[in-house]
């Protein structure tokens, strides 16, 4: 993610915009891969997919942030499409696209494992519900050269994870590192951000009713007719990612971007059937409704609520009084002598994103109370009365704000310094 955001800061400076396009590229990008899926869930499905993918509270709000979930779930979902295309059309080069595109998950994040290991199983899965209840038949060719053919595919794979796990052949032993932020990320999955098992299911039916609610109709119906292989996968993919991530006890808001894609495709080709199969303009309603609904929910949360705790997806989300307390600092850095940004001091050490709003200032962080000369000290509230007695009457209290639930900022400017 941060090599995709180079070139994007390069040309458009290291503001706020430049840092969250490329997960909004990626999450738009999500979007559009759907419609290659046309063949596996039909026209009307692929389109209702996207619609309501599109529409998704949650899809739309985690590609604002600058987290890697919005890139894994692009890769996840290119690989499937890659897949489902070698399956039908046995072209080599759709392998080589996949590989590279596992290369690229490994490279995003740690958790590509999980992802791997459910889409393989859904894989396995698949082939066995159809050996049960029919026979599915999957050739699998390779033509002539059949080694080369899977040293090509191995290439890509293998190629990504140096370049990038090495920082373009620059340090070695970030391949090292790799293998180790696995038990890194063992430790932090069974300590970090521990909630019960069925805040997934939770999460999703408070914030992603429509894609819930018709994924788990496209389930029944695709296990029920047993008349598509994708949709099949697909169910095993959305129950499988669904099933790893309850278990696991760390669960963050973000992590649901994995489930949202595999329940949109199952919802998809509900209602490509509803289409195909029964009352077309009752399809066409149902599909309205659901993308009305969530594009409700999504401007709600991400244009109006997006620091309200109230919501399940704002989760440990800085306050909108964050901002407020940026440009007072600007108000008093433009109104003293003008030459250069005042220096600021920050003693609590609970700040960030004060690191990102504060760049281009001259800012020490400190994480405790201590005697300083700059002429703006932020401390956390808590360290107001001991922040008074070290500042002295120098200086003077001009505001409280609230960083995130629970954690408030103090802010102390100098007595004489020149504000608008």
């Amino acid at each position: 993610m941060y090599y995709f955001a180079l070139p994007i800061v390069r040309a458009f400076g290291l503001t706020t915009f430049a840092i969250r396009f490329v997960p909004a590229l990626f999450g738009i990008m999500t979007v559009l891969l759907v419609l290659a899926l046309q063949k596996r869930i039909g026209a009307i499905g692929t389109l209702s997919a996207a619609a309501v993918l599109g529409a998704s509270p949650g899809a739309v709000y985690f590609s604002r942030y600058f987290i890697h979930e919005t890139l894994l779930v692009f890769f996840t979902l290119a690989t499937v499409a890659a897949l489902a295309r070698y399956v039908e059309k046995h072209e080599w080069w759709t392998l080589v696209f996949a590989s590279a595109s596992i290369g690229f998950l490994f490279a995003t994040k740690e958790t590509a494992i999980i992802t791997v290991g459910v889409l393989t199983v859904a894989a396995i899965g698949t082939f066995i519900w159809f050996r049960w209840n029919g026979g599915l038949r999957v050739t699998v060719v390779f033509g002539t050269g059949g080694s080369l053919v899977f040293a090509a595919i191995a290439l890509p794979l293998l190629i990504v994870i140096v370049l990038f796990y090495s920082s373009f052949l620059t340090n070695w032993r970030g391949l090292a590192d790799a293998l180790r932020s696995l038990a890194v990320w063992s430790r932090t999955g069974t300590r970090a951000h521990v909630h019960p098992w069925a805040t997934y299911l939770s999460w999703l039916w408070i914030e992603e009713s429509p894609i819930l609610a018709g994924g788990c109709v496209g389930m029944w119906m695709a296990l029920s007719y047993r008349d598509n292989a994708f949709a099949v996968f697909a169910t095993i993919w959305a129950l499988g990612m669904l099933t790893v991530y309850s278990i696991i006890p760390y669960k963050t808001p973000w992590l649901t971007l994995n489930l949202i894609v595999p329940f949109a495709l199952v919802a998809g080709y509900a209602l490509n059937l509803l289409w195909t199969r029964a009352d077309r303009r009752f399809a066409a309603v149902v599909t309205i409704l659901l993308t009305a609904i969530a594009l409700y929910q999504t401007i709600s949360l991400t244009f109006v609520h997006y620091d309200d705790e109230a919501y399940p997806y704002v989760y440990v989300h800085t306050k909108r009084e964050v901002i407020d307390l940026v440009k007072q600092i600007d108000g008093i850095s433009n109104g003293s002598d003008g030459h250069s940004p005042i220096s600021i001091a920050v003693t609590s050490p609970e700040h960030f994103p004060l690191s990102w709003y504060l760049r281009y200032y001259r800012t020490g962080f400190y994480g405790r109370v201590v005697k300083v000369a700059d002429p703006v000290v932020i401390g956390s509230e808590y360290q107001a009365q001991a922040l008074q007695y070290v500042l002295g009457n120098e200086y003077q209290r001009k505001g409280t704000y609230v960083l995130r639930p629970g954690i408030r900022l103090v802010l102390f400017v100098r007595r004489g310094l020149i504000q608008p």
